[in-house]
Parts: structure tokens; sequence; C-alpha cells
């Protein structure tokens, strides 16, 4: 239930219509509170903002008062670590409020043991979930090319997930091998210096007609277009800063296409060579040989993906961490 009515902050109003819309917030969540009186309620989302720190804090007083459950879900570190011009107070405030929380619901091991040293006791470990569901596509649907097709799909974060290492990889694949493509999903950030880079690269190597730019794809085509690929690869250059974990290599290996992908974060916890192929973060020669290799024996690494899917319902399906997480919860 949106209490407001929208999702939306009016950025670009003035000070006395975000005041309003803040005080009506607030003031429309602790009546919704009062008359609902649930069990337990879980916060989602951060923010390191003033407003949002108000909003929590009297979230968990009344939330005391009413004698309701309180929990926040997290998947990367509270931004207020690293904002700057915030007295040190300030923070240990914001910080400490995790504390007076019943528990949290936590995406990495890396940040559970964060919050866990950070005074909070009481962790549930939610790995990213994926509705299989979606991706439950008939190779009919799929309507595969006769070209050997990489695919990367991303939320226009390239330099996150290396997109510049993944395009000189192929290149080089591409001088050794014909009729492969590779395809960038994604919304395109124009006045990006990275994604300027990445163009200019693709433009000097003359490889316009094998590597396309999709642009953004709605929701329920994704699932379609992952189905079409015959290797799905995403090459972070780096652990992740925000302490979270790549969602999108979920969706990756619910399509049951084999993946390749860097060991960083906690990616190596879940996956190995039988499930992924996965390589050395900044190795050009290894994600080319990966690729080659991929290429010239696809059947062999089919069984990869198919092993991919299986570890993924395993560790991120809704189903596998119901139960548990309704106790955790106590309702």
């Amino acid at each position: 239930k949106y209490v407001n009515n929208t999702t939306i902050w009016p950025q670009k109003s003035s000070k006395v219509v975000k005041g309003y819309r803040l005080l009506k917030g607030l003031v429309l969540t602790i009546l919704n509170l009062r008359s609902i009186r649930p069990k337990s309620i879980v916060m989602a989302g951060v923010s390191s903002s003033s407003h949002s720190l108000l909003l929590r804090f009297l979230i968990i007083f009344f939330s005391k008062i009413y004698k309701i459950r309180i929990y926040q879900e997290m998947s990367e570190y509270p931004p207020i670590q690293k904002k700057k011009g915030i007295s040190k107070f300030y923070k240990n405030v914001h910080l400490k409020l995790y504390c007076q929380l019943d528990g949290m619901i936590i995406m990495t091991r890396e940040l559970s043991k964060y919050f866990n040293d950070l005074g909070q006791p009481y962790i549930f470990h939610l790995p990213m979930t994926v509705d299989f569901k979606r991706f439950d596509v008939s190779l009919n649907e799929a309507k595969k090319s006769q070209r050997f097709i990489f695919k990367y799909c991303g939320g226009g974060n390239y330099q996150r997930d290396g997109l510049l290492n993944m395009i000189e990889a192929f290149i080089s694949l591409s001088e050794k091998i014909i009729n492969v493509e590779f395809h960038i999903i994604g919304p395109i950030v124009k006045n990006s210096n990275y994604y300027e880079t990445v163009m200019k690269l693709i433009r000097d190597k003359k490889k316009q007609n094998i590597i396309k730019i999709l642009g953004a794809k709605k929701r329920d085509e994704i699932p379609f277009l992952l189905a079409g690929a015959h290797c799905l690869i995403m090459t972070p250059p780096k652990k992740f800063d925000s302490g979270g974990f790549p969602t999108k290599l979920g969706e990756y290996l619910a399509s049951g296409i084999p993946v390749i992908c860097t060991r960083v974060s906690e990616i190596p916890l879940y996956l190995d060579k039988t499930s992924a192929i996965l390589v050395e973060p900044k190795n050009h020669n290894d994600l080319v040989c990966s690729m080659k290799a991929l290429v010239n024996n696809y059947k062999l690494y089919k069984e990869i993906g198919d092993n991919g899917k299986k570890v993924a319902k395993k560790y991120f399906s809704v189903e596998s961490h119901t139960e548990n997480l309704i106790k955790f919860l106590k309702i």
C-alpha cells in the first residue's frame, strides 16, 4: 500500500510541497500501523537522507508501542557510510537504529557480518531470488539464431559489470572465429564517458555489424532475449563495493544458458566449474579462451547451463527460503 499514492519523490517541487508530502507520508504510515496492527513489517530499500532517518525512527518507535515486530531488508552497505559532510554523531545514530530492529534480512554473507558486528544479532541470510516461471521459455519461442550469440544484459552500470572487458575479448574472438555476435541489452547512457569509450572501440574495430546495442527492453521481453543466446556473459572487474550481489546473474542462470562470469564477491560461494565458466577478473586471455572453448564445444558446455539452473533453483528460488523466512518473521 502506497500511503502517498506514489513512490516518486517530488525532486523539482518547492520545499513546501516536499514538506507536505513528507509529513503526509509519516502521518499516514503511523495511522496505518495503528489500524492494521500487523504481526511483522519489513522495511525495504536504503537511504541516508534526514527524512529517511526520521521515518525509520518513528516506525521503530510506534512499532514498539503497538507491539509490532519490525525488520529491515538490506542488499548493500548503508549509504550513510560513504556520505561526506555528515557529523560522526548523526552517522552513529543512523547506524545504531539498525540495532533497534527485531531483525534484518540480508542478501550477502559479507553484509550479514557487517550488521552483526554493528550489534544486530538477528539476521536472516536471504540471497537474491528469481521467479523461475518467467524463464520457462521454449526453444521455438526463443528463436535462436544460426550464429553463435553472446549476450550481456544489465541495468546500465556498464563499468561495474566490465562491459569494456567483454567487448575487447569478443573482438579478439571474432578475429579467430567467424559467425559470432555479441548483443548488449540495457539502458543506453549516452552521456557517459565509459559508454563513449565502448562505442569508439566498436567503431574503430569496425565491428558494428556483429556487436549490436539493443538498448533497454521491457521486463517481459528479457526471458526470451536471454533464452535466444548461446552464452550469457558478465565480467565485473572487481568485487562489489556495495557488499551486494549481481542479481542479474540469477536471471542468467534461471534461463539455463551457459554463463561466463568472473570470480568476484560471493559468486564462487554458489558456482564452480560444473555450473558456470568462471574466469579471473581483468584476465583478457582467460576470457577469450573460455569464449572460444564454448563456441567449439557447445554441446559439452550446454550441460553447464543445465547445472547452473539447478544451482539457482537451490539457492535463489523463493520456495527454498519461504518456510525459514516465515519462522524468522514469526508470522
